[in-house]
């Protein structure tokens, strides 16, 4: 059984890495919530790409968050409008 190795592209910019870390979706843009003590972050990204970003079980999303050491959320920007237009 051969075990299937990804290869992220590493970048300074946290932001940039965190989208890189949630291939293969594409067009993510990612917020910093909170630098220093909780490593946040918000994934935002469009209808297509948002199974990709979580993956199968979770999985893409747990590897991320893992390699990146920032807890990850993704929503779509459909969702954002929908909980501001609840507060």
């Amino acid at each position: 059984m051969a075990e299937e190795v990804d290869l992220i592209k590493y970048d300074e910019d946290e932001s940039t890495f965190i989208a890189n870390a949630l291939s293969p979706a594409k067009d993510v843009i990612v917020n910093i919530i909170d630098n220093t003590k909780t490593r946040e972050a918000l994934a935002i990204v469009n209808d297509e790409n948002l199974s990709l970003a979580i993956g199968k079980k979770g999985i893409n999303i747990k590897l991320a968050s893992k390699l990146t050491k920032f807890r990850i959320n993704v929503k779509t920007l459909a969702q954002i409008t929908e909980e501001g237009n609840e507060n």
